[in-house]
């Protein structure tokens, strides 16, 4: 594209789009504006949509990157916070159009749609709305509409009475010098008896540069009673940084309007994939009062074909009096009770799915989790998908956000073996043909079954994740296990390393050490693989292993004699664990054998630079 005397903003570009999505030239203009502001891959849906129409970026913009159109509005940080306070946010919302007002670049409007609704956002930057349409067009989903606006803009929506069952603002009233306009047309827009969600940072925290007012409790109560009627309620209220605040709009009227899609840009398409079956595995034991909320969150998937299978592990409850009225949607399957994962192998032997997904009893499946899964591991190849989860209490108070790790196989195994699972069960998607290949669950784990399966899933195939809401778990204070092995919450963690023993000991003689460290055979130095065997030997001696880690920390002294040995931070770190650890072992026999096997790596140490080897590129590296 040619700088030209009809060239139009970034702005107005969007406008036209809005209007007419095949205006070619305002897609030229889109993705010039994207590449000048360094995002070629949004960018890039724009140029598959153009074909080979060339596109050149204007002088002009490339020179002026301060340009506002091309800035992006800073986001909510990820802290853990900050990720309870937009979790709470979207969990007040279900299976309606919300309108999300200054929505930046759609992290909260991706948590919105995870429950099903329909999110409808307002960018005060035109940029933020690209970026929003691409986090929907990432995940594969067509429910995201947004439309660029300005500050002055949103005292006078566009949108019509009564068309939202939900209004949220967050981050936004202290920015602007109208609050009390935009929260008289966010009443206006949403529907009788509809909830306008606010969220503002607390004026006794440090202020934002951005900000033009404060907020107390007194002060936001007052600006809300003076601009709308209806009952007013705080949530999250255990966070200090922000005041947030749910307000149910009574109105004299009794219409409701749907939003129209056509004051907003339409959604980019997403390839088509294939649709093939899933499996979804649910073993129940004396849950009665629980399952059918669980059965029903699943039946709720936007993704079809799916087949549910209830394994009822000999329950002694009125399991089979609760999953009647389902029995025309679910297969149910009864058992002795043998404990979680022979339930769940019963299920693998059920299944006809491509892919099988296990979800417990007690959790709610979130509408959108296989729709964004499936196509994740259709797309990439992948043996298996996990996401990300709401953890809450048995009041659905939420005390943490699971956000799924987005690493390599390697790195996920690594991080598995040495610190522990960063997987959520109830989002763990996986390949059929790859659980049939690494076999059934592990009938001995009562407890960590899934941690088990997830190791021998990494030691052979890749995995994906994806940041998305899938799951909310319940941590919940009631009785687990088999029958001949029950026990309460407070002892989950006792519990889990008491399986956890059987999990590592078979693991240390089935998956080699190359497998868990790449780098070994990357690098191909003595020194790498000590470094490796420490820092096994300090995650099997953190599960009570102390004769596996003893060999480990033996094999690495002999290595070590004869060396001089430039050690990574890590490494480091479990040298000074096992120093501080070994010494308390029960044999006194195996701590004197392994502390002078320490002793000599020690010795063998260097503080700045390595003669063996390409030792040195890897602590660089590291």
């Amino acid at each position: 594209m040619t700088t030209s005397p009809t060239l139009v903003s970034y702005r107005e570009a969007l406008s036209r789009l809005t209007v007419n999505p095949r205006d070619t030239e305002a897609m030229k203009i889109c993705a010039a504006a994207l590449l000048c502001a360094g995002q070629p891959q949004v960018a890039s849906v724009y140029l598959q949509l153009l074909g080979d129409k060339a596109v050149e970026v204007p002088a002009s913009w490339c020179l002026d990157t301060s340009n506002p159109e091309m800035l992006s509005t800073p986001e909510p940080q990820d802290s853990k916070s900050d990720l309870v306070r937009l979790a709470n946010i979207a969990m007040l919302t279900r299976n309606g159009n919300v309108l999300e007002i200054g929505c930046g670049t759609g992290k909260l409007s991706a948590m919105l749609s995870a429950f099903g609704n329909e999110v409808y956002g307002v960018a005060l930057q035109p940029i933020d709305a690209d970026l929003a349409r691409f986090r929907f067009y990432e995940l594969g989903l067509t429910c995201g509409h947004f439309r660029a606006s300005t500050l002055h803009e949103l005292s006078c929506l566009p949108d019509s009475d009564s068309s939202f069952d939900f209004v949220v603002l967050v981050d936004l009233l202290q920015k602007i010098p109208n609050p009390e306009d935009v929260l008289r047309e966010a009443a206006r827009v949403v529907k009788p008896g509809g909830l306008v969600i606010i969220s503002v940072p607390n004026a006794y925290c440090k202020p934002l540069p951005d900000q033009v007012r404060l907020f107390t409790r007194h002060s936001l109560f007052d600006l809300v009673s003076r601009t709308m009627d209806g009952s007013f309620a705080w949530i999250d209220t255990e966070n200090p940084i922000s005041l947030s605040a749910a307000i149910q709009v009574d109105k004299a009227t009794a219409t409701y309007n749907s939003p129209d899609p056509n004051l907003y840009l339409t959604p980019w398409p997403v390839p088509e994939i294939e649709k093939p079956l899933v499996s979804i595995i649910v073993p129940t034991y004396n849950r009665a009062h629980l399952l059918p909320r669980s059965i029903e969150s699943l039946l709720a998937q936007t993704y079809r074909p799916i087949e549910i299978i209830v394994v009822d592990d000999g329950s002694t409850d009125n399991t089979r009096e609760v999953v009647e009225p389902y029995l025309n949607r679910i297969q149910y399957v009864g058992q002795e009770n043998s404990g979680c994962p022979t339930a769940r192998n019963t299920g693998i032997l059920r299944s006809k799915g491509k892919y099988i997904l296990f979800f417990d009893d007690d959790d709610i499946s979130l509408p959108r989790l296989l729709e964004v899964e499936v196509r994740q591991l259709e797309s990439s190849g992948a043996a298996f998908c996990h996401g990300s989860a709401v953890v809450v209490d048995d009041d659905f108070r939420i005390s943490r956000v699971h956000v799924a790790r987005n690493v390599s196989r390697n790195d996920l195994l690594e991080y598995e073996f040495l610190v522990g699972n960063v997987f959520f069960g109830g989002t763990g998607l996986i390949s059929r043909a790859a659980l049939d290949k690494v076999g059934l669950y592990d009938t001995r784990l009562i407890r960590a079954q899934d941690y088990d399966m997830w190791m021998r899933l990494l030691a052979r195939f890749e995995a994906v994740s994806v940041d998305y809401l899938g799951q909310i778990y319940f941590f919940h204070q009631g009785q687990r296990g088999s029958a001949d092995d029950r026990f309460s919450a407070s002892n989950i963690l006792n519990k889990t390393r008491e399986y956890e023993k059987i999990i590592f000991r078979k693991l240390y003689n089935e998956i080699p050490l190359e497998a868990v460290f790449p780098d070994i055979e990357k690098y191909g130095s003595p020194i790498v693989r000590i470094e490796a065997l420490l820092r096994r030997a300090q995650s099997l001696n953190m599960r009570g292993l102390e004769d596996l880690a003893k060999r480990d920390i033996e094999v690495a002294g002999r290595l070590a004699e004869g060396l001089r040995l430039a050690l990574s931070p890590k490494a480091q770190a479990a040298i000074d664990y096992l120093t501080r650890e070994v010494p308390k072992w029960p044999s006194p026999q195996a701590a004197l054998s392994a502390c002078r096997a320490l002793k000599k790596v020690v010795d063998a140490g260097m503080d700045e630079f390595a003669a063996y080897g390409n030792a040195s590129e890897f602590t660089a590296g590291n």
